[in-house]
């Protein structure tokens, strides 16, 4: 630095100065490029990885991590950039992440603000309960991201005369006044953690028209050839309603409209736009309504992007599997002849990519896909071929199936590419009754449900290389409850039975859970009938009505599942 002095004595003495300063940074390239993180959950599995651009693919082992602040707790920044765990509580929390390439000496920092959210009613969507005066309703509630079991509540307001609200979250009775009567629910789950949300209970006289306010959009709504399709079509106000489809309407071929739930499901079979008209009937009131619908079926096709597809090097086995967007099992793959695979390598006609590449390069080909129907779909697709392409595990949690407990799960196999020799595979805390084999095989009996975030690591024994990936994957609890009666009909969800007349109304598990399995319920009391843990109902029933009953199963390892019926007396 230098100082100029200008003016004589005396006077005011001004100065030039002159600055140098050495600026000390990040190489121009060199960044945190991940720029916001998706919302946690209280109590579920959470995985973000942070990626950083402007460092070459020797260097990533050279790049050291850090946080300044507070993450939520339950959640960690691993030594390779990756925010992992379960968080505990609920909040906003910011913080800041570097990283250092301890190689080259660039550093980058970036600011995040991380949202974890807890439980959340979700169920009725709508904040208005439409019932009818004097008729027999039932609501189910519902609520995500909570620890089973949940506790429902009515924490402020009063419910309609002759409806009632059980703890397992069902609305259910006959009103017997009509009005609006606003209420707050409340949902507790198993780790005391609770949301609240207002609803209006609104009693009306019984309407001689039904309005279908659920209709399929475009594009949220559209379907794909050979993907199952759903879509619930409601009408209000609520009631026994049948579904079906106006005289000359046809459905997208391969759909079906349920009549009693107006669920419309299957899997279509052929692309276009479709229009036909929905009808719905109230059995009890007579009250009546349409609507007319558009659905668009769009064609099974090859996505730009192959999640398998990746680079492959020279010398080391390389594998890969082709997918398409839709499609009818199984599907046949072949090259169209414009361009060629890598030296080395084959297209199987599974989809499957296999060999050993002999030369580094970018490689462009052509592929056609035709599925079991003879829809036909063609697409261009790049791989690159280098020397140092590194070991690298292939499947991503979407890959995995999911898994429900008490049931025999797999064998699944977990694939890698660009390896040289045999290969090692390990995990730390697996799901209770899952086990991985070194060959990369997954199986066992899953004993808890739950969403696990799994570590995989392998070894290339030829190389000593291993690779890592975080996957997840879903264990699902006890499947839906079924009902069978000795003596009388069932309808939907909906027992009915004789006045006088001796029965069993015998409630099981349609799907797993590890035995033995348990059973309660949550009723008001039926007349000449009682309830036994072994799962069913039993008497002689003396006075007609309808009595909503919620039956719950637990099996031997806590797993539980609820479900709500009506036995009608009649």
């Amino acid at each position: 630095m230098r100082a100029c002095e200008a003016g004589n004595r005396g006077s005011v003495m001004r100065y030039v100065f002159l600055l140098s300063v050495l600026l000390v940074g990040c190489g121009a390239g060199f960044k945190i490029s991940t720029k916001r993180l998706p919302n946690a959950y209280v109590g579920e599995p959470y995985t973000a990885e942070l990626e950083v651009t402007g460092v070459g693919t020797d260097e990533e082992g050279d790049l050291k991590w850090s946080c300044e602040g507070s993450l939520p707790e339950g959640l960690e920044l691993s030594e390779h950039g990756v925010i992992n765990g379960v968080p505990t509580e609920e909040g906003v929390f910011s913080f800041v992440v570097r990283v250092e390439n301890e190689k080259s000496g660039d550093r980058a920092k970036r600011c995040f603000t991380l949202t974890v959210l807890g439980i959340e009613i979700v169920s009725p969507a709508t904040d208005t309960i439409e019932m009818v005066y004097n008729e027999a309703q039932y609501v189910r509630f519902d609520a995500e991201h909570g620890k089973e079991p949940l506790s429902w509540e009515i924490s402020e307001g009063v419910l309609p005369s002759g409806v009632c609200f059980t703890s397992s979250g069902v609305l259910y009775g006959t009103p017997k006044k009509e009005g609006d009567f606003p209420v707050l629910v409340k949902v507790t789950d198993a780790d005391g953690n609770t949301d609240e949300r207002a609803y209006m209970i609104r009693v009306t006289g019984a309407p001689t028209t039904l309005t279908i306010t659920a209709l399929p959009t475009s594009p949220d709504n559209d379907g794909r050839v050979g993907i199952p399709y759903e879509f619930q079509f409601v009408a209000t106000p609520a009631g026994q309603h049948r579904w079906s489809l106006a005289q000359g309407s046809q459905l997208p071929p391969g759909l079906t409209l349920e009549e009693e739930s107006g669920l419309l499901h299957g899997t279509p079979e052929t692309e276009g736009t479709f229009d036909f008209t929905v009808k719905v009937e109230d059995e009890v009131t007579g009250a009546s309504g349409e609507s007319s619908v558009s659905i668009t079926i769009l064609p099974m096709e090859i996505p730009d992007t192959q999640p398998q597809v990746s680079e492959g090097r020279v010398g080391a086995e390389y594998n890969a599997k082709l997918m398409t967007e839709g499609g009818f099992a199984p599907i046949k793959w072949s090259l169209t002849g414009t361009g060629d695979l890598p030296s080395g390598l084959q297209l199987d006609d599974d989809g499957t990519i296999t060999g050993v590449p002999t030369q580094t390069g970018d490689f462009r080909f052509e592929v056609q896909a035709e599925d079991d129907q003879g829809n036909v779909a063609v697409a261009t697709i790049t791989i690159k071929i280098s020397t140092d392409a590194p070991l690298t595990v292939l499947t991503r949690s979407c890959d995995i199936p999911q898994a429900r407990v008490g049931v025999e799960f797999g064998p699944f196999q977990f694939t890698v590419t660009n390896y040289s020799g045999s290969l090692s595979w390990n995990c730390e805390e697996l799901p209770e009754g899952l086990y991985l084999t070194a060959d990369g095989l997954l199986t066992g009996v899953p004993q808890k449900q739950g969403s696990y975030v799994l570590k995989l690591d392998v070894t290339d024994q030829g190389t000593g290389e291993v690779a890592e990936k975080y996957v997840a994957i879903e264990v699902k609890g006890l499947g839906d409850i079924g009902v069978s009666v000795s003596s009388g009909t069932i309808s939907g969800d909906t027992v009915i039975v004789s006045s006088g007349v001796a029965v069993y109304v015998t409630f099981s598990v349609l799907e797993g859970g590890v035995p033995p399995i348990t059973w309660s319920a949550d009723f008001t009391a039926i007349e000449g009938m009682n309830f036994s843990s072994q799962g069913y109902f039993y008497g002689t029933p003396t006075k007609p009505g309808d009595y909503v009953v919620v039956v719950t199963a637990t099996d031997s390892q806590g797993n539980a599942c609820s479900k709500a019926f009506i036995i009608r007396v009649k």
